[in-house]
């Protein structure tokens, strides 16, 4: 019996290791064969380095722009507070420092809570479907400021307008992942996450020039602010949900007709080019989020990394995003000139991003953006 266990063991260790090889094999099997019904993947399509080129720089220059304009409202929206304090905005609700900084906590809390529900509606329903919809009502939200009467309502409308842009930055970086190959995103995200620091330039001209309407019709120059911005955001959800495509090779279709921005051939390449560099590219939306997905994020330790850096980032950026204008106007400052200067930061920002890409890049960076599943849940191929 003594002898005869550590045979036993070794048998069916062999038995195990056989039982993963045929796993594998038939996990790539199910890969090779689905992967072929995505819609505009060949597996024999061949293109050049040109055509390849030119199919790229037009994602660069019909998507991406579009989205960081987008990114660039979010942010002018979450920040615009700020010039409103400096316009009065404390004095005529009859409010208090503790609380703008409670709306503002509340502004996280509802960030934070609806955060993970809307990336996995945008993975089932779609970033491109769900998200302008989720961005005409945070406008709605927006304006809706403009006719604060007190702290409950100023605790409401920031509560709403955190939790209504929950997802959009997770949900837009997955959009993004349908155009692009790997190597190619740390560039593009880099491109899109700048829109922080875009709007940061551009949100104290804006404010300038919307608070200076105040007086006209009745209404304050921190009212037009909210109204003004609030109005453009829902204008832009909605021209979101009628431009950005499904896919490459799917466009959006109304009263049965429907115009795509690649030709047949450009969104083949597309689709292509970005399966091949990445398989599990292929397995897209409208698959359900299972908890084994959940767990194997928490089980992956690079993850911690990145959040202790955001965490400390925010605890700086939080403040002086809220409060940056009304310590400069203290300083002696009119809260145009304070408005103003904060502009600065934002540009300084950009040219810093700018220099520390160039020294850091070497080329071959790249991101892997992987939608693995059990291989039961990665047989059924969503269409890209």
């Amino acid at each position: 019996m003594a002898t005869s266990n550590p045979e036993k063991k070794s048998q069916m260790d062999i038995k195990t290791q056989d039982a993963k090889t045929i796993r594998s094999e038939n996990e790539s099997d199910i890969l090779a064969v689905n992967v072929i019904q995505v819609p505009g993947y060949s597996d024999t399509l061949e293109y050049t380095a040109d055509e390849e080129r030119r199919a790229r720089l037009k994602v660069d220059l019909v998507i991406l722009p579009f989205i960081v304009l987008l990114f660039c409202f979010l942010q002018f929206d979450r920040t615009q507070i700020a010039f409103a304090l400096t316009d009065g905005l404390k004095k005529d609700i009859h409010i208090g420092t503790s609380d703008v900084n409670l709306a503002q906590t509340l502004f996280v809390v509802g960030f934070i809570i609806t955060e993970l529900p809307f990336n996995m509606i945008s993975k089932v329903v779609g970033p491109e479907r769900f998200l302008p919809i989720t961005m005409i009502l945070w406008g709605i939200a927006t304006w809706s400021q403009a006719f604060l009467k007190g702290r409950s309502s100023l605790f409401a409308a920031r509560f709403f307008i955190g939790a209504l842009e929950g997802g959009y930055i997770p949900g837009f970086t997955f959009y993004m992942a349908k155009y692009y190959i790997n190597q190619e995103l740390a560039l593009r995200y880099a491109i899109f996450w700048a829109s922080n620091s875009i709007a940061g330039a551009l949100g104290g001209p804006l404010a300038i020039g919307l608070t200076s309407l105040g007086g006209r019709h009745g209404l304050k120059g921190w009212q037009w602010l909210f109204l003004i911005e609030g109005a453009l955001t829902s204008f832009l959800g909605i021209v979101a949900f009628l431009y950005l495509p499904h896919g490459p090779v799917r466009p959006k279709s109304f009263f049965g007709r429907s115009w795509n921005m690649f030709t047949d051939r450009e969104a083949s390449i597309i689709v292509t080019r970005v399966i091949r560099n990445d398989r599990t590219k292929a397995f897209r939306q409208g698959k359900a989020v299972l908890p084994s997905h959940l767990l194997d994020t928490f089980k992956d330790w690079r993850l911690y990394g990145h959040l202790i850096s955001a965490f400390l980032s925010m605890l700086m950026i939080q403040p002086v995003n809220t409060y940056a204008p009304s310590i400069i106007k203290s300083l002696g400052f009119s809260g145009l000139q304070a408005d103003a200067s904060c502009a600065m930061s934002g540009a300084v920002v950009i040219l810093a991003q700018k220099l520390l890409y160039r020294l850091f890049d070497n080329g071959d960076a790249g991101i892997e953006t992987k939608f693995e599943g059990p291989a039961e849940s990665r047989a059924n191929i969503a269409e890209v």
